[in-house]
């Protein structure tokens, strides 16, 4: 949206990043960042995570698809060089696996 603060933004944002990172996904209040304008390549916390990493890191497939229709980085990685693919995989997440997998996720 044009003319929203910084303030705004990060609102939204965080908005984004909490619904995604527990094992409950929060699909309304997701959806509702994600359509409010919340960047899908926001980086969050310690680690600089992105929501798409989240979302593979706690196996919430429901987010894959909308997060990369509105333009997150399949293979955007955090602080550690971490991808959504390596975040998906270390946590036992094989279906969030076969979705980046199929969205062109690079698997080196």
């Amino acid at each position: 949206m044009a003319g929203r603060s910084d303030v705004d933004q990060k609102r939204l944002d965080d908005a984004l990043i909490k619904a995604l990172r527990n094992e409950s996904f929060d699909a309304a209040a997701f959806h509702a960042a994600l359509a409010a304008g919340a960047n899908p390549n926001a980086y969050q916390g310690t680690y600089r995570d992105t929501p798409l990493q989240c979302a593979a890191r706690h196996g919430h497939v429901a987010a894959i698809g909308p997060l990369l229709a509105a333009g997150a980085r399949v293979d955007g990685a955090n602080s550690y060089g971490w991808t959504p693919l390596l975040c998906a995989a270390s946590h036992g997440h094989s279906a969030a696996l076969e979705a980046l997998l199929a969205a062109g996720a690079g698997v080196n």
